[in-house]
C-alpha cells in the first residue's frame, strides 16, 4: 500500500501524494467558484491559496515536532512525503487558517470581504481534509486501535485488516464519510442561505462541527500524536477542545440581548455535555473492552455539546441580512 506511483529520477510520487495534490486543486476550485459567486475576485483566492500551500505544510510540520521534538535537530524531516504520516491535519488547517488571514490582510480586504473569504474556504476545508483522510488508504496510518471481532462487521467499509486475520476500525474511513457529510451540509447552507447568511456563518459552523467529529474519531487512532507532558488526551483532541470552548465563549459575546436566561440554561448544558464527553475517554482508556459503548457514549455527549452551541448560533445569525455583491478593489 506505500508502494510509490511514479519513480522519476530517484525521486519517489506515492499514491497518496498524487490523492492529497488533486484534492487541493479542487479546493482551492471550489473556494474560487464560491467566492466570486458572492462578488469576490479570483486574485484574494490566488493569494491566500498560495500563501495556505506554505503555511499549511508548515503549521502540520510545527504541530507535528511539538508532539515529536527530538525530530526538531533534523531539517530535512521537513521534506518528508507525506506518506509517512509525518503531518498533522490540525496544523494544515490552522496553516491553511492563518494564511487566509494574511492574504485579506495584505491586500486589504473589508471584514465582509475577509469573512466572504473565510465562509468560501469552509466547503474546501471539508473536502481537502475528506481527500486527505481517503488518501491514508495507501498507507498505513490512522487506523483504529480496537479490534472488530465480529465477522459480520469486519465485511463492512469502515474496518480493515491489518496482518493474519486481524480487523480494526478504519478510522480514516469514518472520517472521510463525516467530512462527507459536513461538506454537504455546508453546501446546502451555502446556496439556501445564499440571501441571508452573515459573515462568518459558514465558517463558525464548519469549525464546530469539524472539532466536535475530530475529537470523537481521533480517540480511536493507534497512532494519535501526544504532547510530551500530556498522556490523556492527544495533541488534536487539545485542540480541538480549545477550538470549541472559544467557539462557545464567541457565541456567547454575540447573542443578542434579553436572552440572559436561556444563555444559562444552554451554557450549563453545554459544560455537562464536554464533562460527558471527557468521562467517556476516561473511560475508554480504562475500560477498553467496553470500547464500543464508551464511544457510543462519547458522541452522544458531542452531538448534545453541538446542539446546544447551534441553538446559541442559531440565535447569533439569527436575523440574517440581504447581500449585496461589491467587488474588491
Amino acid at each position: 500500500m506505500t508502494d510509490p506511483a511514479i519513480i522519476f529520477n530517484g525521486t519517489a510520487i506515492y499514491w497518496s501524494t498524487m490523492v492529497i495534490m488533486s484534492g487541493a486543486l479542487s479546493a482551492l476550485f471550489l473556494t474560487a467558484f464560491l467566492y466570486r459567486s458572492m462578488g469576490g475576485e479570483t486574485l484574494t483566492v490566488s493569494v491566500s491559496g498560495a500563501f495556505a500551500a506554505v503555511l499549511a505544510v508548515a503549521g502540520s510540520k510545527a504541530c507535528r515536532w511539538l508532539c515529536q521534538p527530538e525530530k526538531m535537530l533534523w531539517s530535512l524531516f521537513a521534506l518528508e512525503g507525506v506518506s509517512s504520516g509525518a503531518y498533522s491535519m490540525v496544523g494544515l488547517l490552522l496553516g491553511w487558517i492563518l494564511a487566509i488571514g494574511l492574504a485579506a490582510f495584505i491586500l486589504r480586504r473589508t471584514y465582509r470581504q475577509t469573512m466572504d473569504l473565510y465562509d468560501s474556504y469552509a466547503p474546501a476545508m471539508a473536502l481537502l481534509a475528506a481527500i486527505i483522510r481517503l488518501s491514508l488508504f495507501f498507507s498505513s496510518a490512522d487506523r483504529g486501535r480496537y479490534e472488530i471481532r465480529k465477522p459480520m462487521f469486519q465485511k463492512l467499509p469502515f474496518a480493515v485488516r491489518i496482518g493474519e486475520g486481524r480487523f480494526v476500525l478504519a478510522t480514516f474511513f469514518l472520517q472521510f464519510l463525516v467530512l462527507c457529510l459536513l461538506l454537504a451540509l455546508l453546501l446546502v447552507l451555502f446556496f439556501v442561505l445564499q440571501e441571508k447568511r452573515s459573515p462568518g456563518m459558514m465558517f463558525v459552523f464548519f469549525l464546530q462541527c469539524y472539532a466536535s467529529s475530530d475529537f470523537l474519531l481521533e480517540s480511536t487512532r493507534n497512532d494519535a500524536a501526544f504532547l510530551p507532558f500530556n498522556g490523556f488526551i492527544s495533541f488534536s483532541q487539545g485542540v480541538d477542545a480549545v477550538v470549541l470552548v472559544a467557539l462557545m465563549i464567541y457565541l456567547l459575546m454575540n447573542t443578542p440581548r434579553g436572552q440572559s436566561g436561556r444563555q444559562m440554561m444552554v451554557c450549563t448544558g453545554w459544560v455537562l455535555a464536554l464533562a460527558g464527553a471527557g468521562m467517556c475517554e476516561y473511560l475508554v482508556q480504562r475500560h477498553a473492552d467496553q470500547w464500543l459503548l464508551c464511544y457510543l457514549g462519547m458522541a452522544a455527549f458531542l452531538l448534545a455539546l453541538t446542539g446546544f452551541s447551534l441553538r446559541l448560533y442559531s440565535w447569533t445569525y439569527k436575523k440574517g441580512h440581504k447581500r449585496k455583491k461589491s467587488r474588491a478593489v
